[in-house]
């Protein structure tokens, strides 16, 4: 797992998954930064279409000054970079997961919150594309605490190479048929679980899906 792109207003929280995205690649991938607007319909706007114009410089930079102080204390050597995109469809979103090489998407709070159309648009796209999508909490949660993973899936089937080169241990729904019938807060607390790990919603899974939101912690869906 190398590329990591993240979703990003800028707001302070996109640290903490820039953080996570050190931990999970063991400080040997690219960090991709995507922010996103929506096109003006404004013609003389198109013709001197500009990022700097589209985001908080002033949540940049701070976010920026912060990730440098981090990568000088924990002898960080992992790239990180910006991309801003205007406008937002399948192909659009397609285009950048194949661009950057992706391997997974990592999208803080913020992103997940944002009342803005494009950003609900692009959450929409990402929860249907093939590209791993881990969704930050609210709460703030170190990477180092990351050991365990819970995958939820009864269909017993094995992992995928994706998840087998987490840097954590991941517990497959179908090993612990002795705790079948537990509530799921309860075993997540018996197994020390820090992350839960879901395959992603479709027609086919909808009636399985599970709502984990109220754990409080870090999902993966794949």
């Amino acid at each position: 797992m190398k590329n990591i792109l993240i979703p990003t207003t800028f707001e302070a929280d996109t640290l903490q998954a820039m953080k996570m995205a050190a931990y999970m690649t063991e400080n040997k991938g690219r960090i991709v930064l995507i922010s996103s607007s929506e096109i003006s319909d404004s013609i003389t706007e198109l013709l001197f279409l500009s990022a700097k114009d589209h985001i908080n410089t002033t949540k940049r930079d701070a976010l920026r000054a912060a990730w440098k102080e981090y990568k000088i204390e924990n002898n960080i050597s992992m790239a990180a970079e910006e991309h801003h995109q205007f406008g937002m469809s399948r192909p659009v979103m397609q285009k950048l997961l194949e661009g950057f090489e992706a391997d997974i998407i990592i999208a803080p709070p913020s992103i997940q919150q944002s009342k803005q159309y494009i950003h609900k648009l692009l959450l929409k796209l990402l929860h249907k594309s093939d590209c791993p999508l881990l969704l930050l909490p609210e709460k703030q949660q170190p990477s180092e605490t990351i050991q365990r993973a819970l995958f939820l899936d009864e269909r017993t089937q094995p992992l995928s190479a994706s998840l087998q080169q987490l840097p954590f241990h991941v517990i497959h729904q179908s090993m612990i048929q002795e705790h079948k019938h537990q509530p799921l807060n309860t075993l997540v607390d018996q197994l020390n679980v820090d992350l839960i790990v879901q395959a992603k919603r479709n027609d086919e899974t909808a009636g399985e899906y599970v709502d984990v939101s109220h754990l409080g912690l870090p999902v993966l869906t794949v």
